[in-house]
Parts: C-alpha cells; sequence; structure tokens
C-alpha cells in the first residue's frame, strides 16, 4: 500500500519539478520570437510571468504538503482517514492552480490576434 500510494504521489504530483516549467519556458520563448508588435509581446510576456508563478507556487504547497503526508505515511498507526486529509490540500491546489492557468491561457487569447495565437501555438499535425 505505502508503495503504491508512494508511486501514484510521484506520478501525480511530480518530484519537484514541473513539466508544465518547461512549457511554459517555450512559451516565453516563442512569444518572443512570433510577437513583433512591442505592446502585445509585453502584455503576453506578463501573462506568460503569472502563469509561472501560478506553477511555481503549486509546487511549493506541494512541497509541503508531501511532507506532511509523508510523516504521516510513514507513522504505522496513521488511519487511512488522516492520511486522506493530508491529501486532501494536494488535491485542492492542484485543481486551483490548474482553474488559474486556464483563465490566464483565455487571457493570453484575449491579447494575442488570431496570426499569433498561430505562430506561437502552432497547430500539431496528426
Amino acid at each position: 500500500m505505502l508503495i503504491a500510494l508512494t508511486a501514484f504521489l510521484i506520478l501525480h504530483f511530480g518530484s519537484g519539478s514541473s513539466p508544465m516549467i518547461v512549457h511554459l519556458d517555450q512559451l516565453e520563448k516563442a512569444v518572443k520570437q512570433f510577437i513583433t508588435d512591442d505592446a502585445h509581446r509585453e502584455q503576453a510576456l506578463k501573462i506568460v510571468d503569472r502563469m509561472k508563478a501560478t506553477e511555481k507556487e503549486l509546487l511549493e504547497k506541494q512541497k509541503k504538503a508531501i511532507q506532511s503526508l509523508d510523516e504521516k505515511l510513514g507513522r504505522r498507526t496513521a488511519p487511512a482517514s488522516e492520511i486522506e486529509r493530508a491529501m486532501a490540500p494536494m488535491t485542492a491546489d492542484t485543481q486551483a492552480a490548474r482553474a488559474k492557468l486556464l483563465e490566464l491561457r483565455f487571457e493570453l487569447k484575449a491579447v494575442l490576434s488570431a496570426g499569433e495565437w498561430a505562430q506561437v501555438f502552432p497547430a500539431k499535425s496528426p
């Protein structure tokens, strides 16, 4: 049970870094490369910075929550309900951050023209 739970946490929450941060770094590079209008570029970069801040905040919260959860998992007598309560903030924080990132993506869409959007987010071929 402990091994399964640890594997779940690593797969679901990562091991301290986020693939989203890498994605956001690529997004920042694309904005700098393709957006020639200074006003649009600056607005877009501010939104990307807010996205990065949201993701970093989530990672910090998760580190603290994982430490708390690890302490509970280390106690043989910890009941399942206590472990579930320790996991609940992690799930809630993740959902809140993902909602915020989605909101920021829509803000970015409102800032960029359709042509700029197509350059920054090129369509992927099947």
